[in-house]
């Protein structure tokens, strides 16, 4: 294997925010408690985790897009 460009492991540590579309919580989750998606659809896809009020799936929150 040759490594074309070097990745950056600072990027898999990085915590994100989410928000449940359900019950409004807005929450923060490191990368052991968030997964990538794709549901193979032109912009559908991103981060998702488990909201912890509700349990519903929470999507990537960026603030100012909502």
């Amino acid at each position: 294997m040759r490594i074309i460009k070097e990745g950056d492991i600072n990027k898999l540590l990085k915590v994100k925010q989410f928000r449940c579309l359900k019950c409004g919580c807005i929450f923060e989750a490191n990368n052991k408690e968030y997964r990538w998606y794709d549901s193979g659809q032109c912009y559908d896809s991103g981060f998702e985790c488990n909201c912890p009020t509700c349990g519903n799936w929470a999507y990537e929150y960026r603030s100012g897009e909502h």
